[in-house]
């Protein structure tokens, strides 16, 4: 099983033409933290993507893919999610969005 956790990007983290005056740079542990909660048992192979540092790479087919986004991203995560789906693969949407705006 191939299960990929994905953090959307969005232009609010842009340097130019951002929200931010500065680039929005922190180090999120959402990802890490999901991926250390899928148990050992399913002997999954798990892929990380924070847009923020790099685009997605489309050219693998994950069993899953978990998406986890902030209302600033929610957008751009439907984009992802959508692709994925077209393709045939289940999508989870997380985060502080989906928690609050269900």
């Amino acid at each position: 099983m191939h299960i990929k956790l994905i953090s959307p990007g969005s232009i609010m983290y842009r340097k130019e033409g951002g929200i931010f005056p500065r680039l929005l740079r922190y180090a999120p542990l959402t990802l890490s933290t999901l991926a250390a909660l899928v148990p050992k048992e399913l002997n999954a192979k798990i892929t990380l993507h924070d847009e923020i540092a790099k685009k997605i790479d489309y050219n693998d087919r994950p069993d899953i893919v978990a998406i986890s986004a902030i209302t600033g991203t929610a957008n751009r995560a439907y984009a992802i999610a959508d692709y994925y789906r077209r393709n045939g693969v289940t999508v989870v949407i997380g985060g502080v969005h989906a928690s609050l705006l269900p």
